[in-house]
C-alpha cells in the first residue's frame, strides 16, 4: 500500500476523533480545537493543521495563544498541515520550548500473521457498552486521578462509528482494544492493559476480535498510531502482521 495513502487515513481518523468531543475553527494559521466541556483534557486542546506560509510563525504562536487564553484554555499540541515544511514550524516550537514528538504509522499489510485465536479459557472478549461499570473501572485505573480523561473516554461510547471491546476475566476488565471506523478507513485505538494483565495474551485476543471485525467491514486502509517511544506497542503489532508505513510530526508544550 502507498505510504502517504496510510499517512492520509491516519490523519484523517485523528481529526475526526477530536472532532467528536471538541469544537474546532479555522483560522489564518491552522484549525483550532478547544474542549470546553474538559478544560483539563490536556490533548483535546490543539492546534491542527498549521500552516505558515501567510504568517510569521512567532506572530503565529502568539495569536494562537491569545485564541485560546481568550476561552481559558491552553494549546497543548500543534500539528503541521499536510505539505506544510517540518522545519518552519519546528523553528518556533523549538524556541518556544515546545517538544517535537514523532508518531510512527503503521498498516495492517499481512493480516494473514495476526492473531486468530478468539478464544480463551480464562478470557471473555465483551463489548464496552455491555460492562459500562467494568468499563468505568477500568479507566480509573488507567487514568489514576485524571477525572477528565475517564469521563471523556467514556463519553465517547455514545459515538456509533467507535466500538470498544474489552478483555475480561473473573468479571474485571484487564485490556481493552478500540475500533474506529472513519469512511473507508479503521483505526486500531486506546490498546491498552492493566498493570496485572498478562499482556500478550490479552493483547493477542484482543487483536484477533479487532481483526473480525476489519475482515467483515474491509475497510480500505487498517492503521494504528503510535509515538516512537512506544516500543512495545510498534513491536508487538509489526510481529503480527502491520507494518511501518511513515512518520507524522507534532509538537508538545512542555509539562
Amino acid at each position: 500500500m502507498n505510504p502517504n495513502d496510510v499517512l492520509a487515513a491516519a490523519r484523517r481518523c485523528e481529526t475526526v476523533w477530536w472532532e467528536q468531543i471538541c469544537e474546532w475553527e479555522p483560522l489564518d494559521y491552522g484549525v483550532a480545537f478547544t474542549c470546553p466541556r474538559y478544560p483539563e483534557l490536556t490533548d483535546a486542546q490543539q492546534l491542527r493543521d498549521v500552516w505558515l506560509a501567510d504568517i510569521d510563525g512567532s506572530d503565529a504562536f502568539d495569536r494562537a495563544e491569545t485564541y485560546f487564553a481568550d476561552r481559558n484554555l491552553q494549546c497543548a499540541i500543534w500539528t503541521p498541515a499536510p505539505g506544510q515544511p517540518e522545519a518552519p514550524v519546528e523553528a518556533v516550537m523549538i524556541d518556544k520550548g515546545w517538544q517535537r514528538e514523532n508518531i510512527i504509522a503503521l498498516n495492517l499489510a499481512d493480516i494473514d500473521k495476526s492473531p486468530a485465536e478468539l478464544e480463551r479459557e480464562d478470557m471473555r472478549v465483551l463489548p464496552a457498552r455491555a460492562m459500562r461499570r467494568a468499563y468505568r473501572t477500568f479507566l480509573e485505573s488507567l487514568h489514576d486521578g485524571e477525572t477528565a480523561a475517564c469521563d471523556a473516554a467514556f463519553d465517547r461510547l455514545d459515538d456509533a462509528s467507535y466500538e470498544v471491546l474489552l478483555a475480561v476475566r473473573d468479571g474485571v476488565a484487564v485490556a481493552r482494544i478500540g475500533y474506529h471506523e472513519v469512511g473507508e478507513f479503521a483505526r486500531l485505538r486506546d490498546f491498552s492493559v492493566t498493570s496485572d494483565a498478562d499482556d500478550n495474551d490479552s493483547r493477542s485476543l484482543l487483536l484477533a476480535h479487532f481483526l473480525l471485525r476489519a475482515r467483515r467491514l474491509s475497510p480500505r486502509v487498517v492503521v494504528a498510531c503510535f509515538p516512537e517511544a512506544a516500543t512495545d506497542e510498534i513491536a508487538f503489532l509489526t510481529q503480527r502482521g502491520f507494518a511501518d508505513a511513515g512518520r507524522l510530526v507534532r509538537f508538545r508544550r512542555p509539562a
